[in-house]
């Protein structure tokens, strides 16, 4: 009898929980919870269920693909389950979600409350698909006081109870406040966030408060009309433009932002490193802001940025025939940590080295801006002499090469006699 009360016990277990949509009135929040990935929750489960319960709280434009949610809206419980919820597919190409509440991206599990046996789970909000540009879903957040929280839960004291969870995956779609204006509250990344060919635009704060690079891929984004884009911890982002921003960085007291293959433009300020800082852009175009970029001077509040280029270098003999197997490295003239990365590289059978793109490539430090004691940026520039060798010795050399700056592709020929 004991093992069939056990087996029944582990049963019951594995039986996946029922799908809901409940509403809370006291914290004016809708919960979805429990729809499994092959069968995600989509906005027309929020209609059902709203009509169901007499709610009032949802509804959708005729002939349209839009629905309005006066409401928080919170994906997933902190109680072991899983959460999955979709926007936009094949049929409904542009569905879109008008939140007038606060999106919460709900942890799987709450430090201090259920952390101690608690397995990793997924809540899971996803805009638009991965290998489908035609499906352009879009989150629009109305309100002042309006954002988005992952990772965490409301403590009922008007806080947020830290947790480990929460994802807003985001691919060919629109993250953007209703109104058009700045009116996005700062958000709080402590979940997973993927920005995949998406448009962010419309946050009164740094649109990617605590997004942390090692939880985070931001990638081919647009963000355009926003108070600020980075903000503290180390963040990172590849191939995006930034525009139309009033300060693109700001406020990431002393860690590091990552860029490579971005551009900025129009903005009123590109960065203000007033808290120290430093960032690292490879491959970058750069405009000019409208106002000029801060460094910090104060002592302990180092801040600084770093421009640098990715290098091909191509070794071929008097006769114009590639040289392969050939090792080629860079050697700084002028002193400073970290002038290159990758400081050697080998050729191919066509001569040439990784290029552009390549974890291997060689990667160049055009050059540092950085505030001297009265605060004035100055500016170093860096030169390198190129070497190639094969069977240890020396059989081409460039001396004193100046990588240009911008972000079109650099090829470097070297010949050999």
């Amino acid at each position: 009898m004991g093992k069939i009360i056990a087996c029944l016990a582990c049963l019951l277990i594995s039986l996946p929980l029922p799908a809901t949509v409940v509403f809370e009135s006291g914290t004016r929040t809708m919960i979805v919870a429990d729809f499994a990935e092959s069968a995600p929750a989509r906005l027309e489960s929020l209609l059902r269920a709203d009509r169901a319960n007499g709610w009032n709280l949802v509804r959708k434009d005729a002939g349209a693909q839009t629905y309005t949610v006066d409401a928080n809206l919170q994906v997933g419980r902190n109680d072991g389950s899983e959460t999955w919820m979709q926007i936009g597919c094949p049929l409904l190409a542009n569905e879109t979600l008008i939140l007038n509440g606060t999106l919460i991206l709900a942890p799987y599990l709450v430090v201090g409350v259920n952390d101690r046996y608690a397995p990793a789970c997924v809540n899971r909000l996803t805009l638009g698909n991965r290998t489908n540009s035609a499906i352009r879903a879009a989150l629009k957040i109305g309100g002042k006081d309006h954002t988005i929280v992952s990772g965490k839960l409301p403590d009922g004291r008007g806080g947020w109870q830290n947790g480990y969870g929460g994802e807003l995956h985001i691919y060919h779609g629109v993250l953007a406040s209703a109104s058009g204006r700045r009116e996005i509250a700062r958000p709080y990344w402590s979940g997973l966030v993927t920005l995949d060919r998406a448009l962010v635009a419309g946050f009164n704060a740094a649109a990617l408060f605590g997004a942390a690079r090692q939880r985070a891929s931001i990638r081919d984004s647009i963000f355009e009309n926003n108070a600020s884009v980075f903000s503290a911890p180390d963040q990172a982002a590849e191939g995006c433009c930034f525009r139309e921003n009033t300060t693109v960085i700001a406020g990431i007291q002393g860690n590091t932002i990552l860029l490579h293959g971005c551009r900025f433009e129009r903005n009123a300020r590109n960065w203000q490193l007033t808290s120290g800082g430093r960032i690292e852009l490879t491959d970058c175009q750069v405009a000019p802001g409208a106002q000029p970029d801060v460094y910090a001077a104060q002592p302990g509040q180092s801040s600084r940025a770093v421009f640098r280029r990715q290098v091909a270098v191509r070794v071929e003999n008097d006769a114009g025939d590639p040289v392969a197997r050939a090792r080629v490295r860079a050697v700084p003239r002028e002193t400073g940590e970290d002038l290159v990365a990758n400081n050697y590289a080998i050729t191919g059978t066509d001569g040439c080295t990784p290029g552009a793109g390549d974890a291997r490539a060689i990667i160049l430090t055009h050059s540092i801006i950085a505030a001297d004691a009265d605060g004035v940026p100055v500016t170093t520039f860096f030169h390198y002499d190129i070497i190639a060798e094969s069977n240890g010795r020396t059989i081409s050399r460039l001396e004193n090469y100046a990588p240009p700056a911008g972000c079109e592709n650099i090829a470097i020929r070297l010949i050999t006699r």
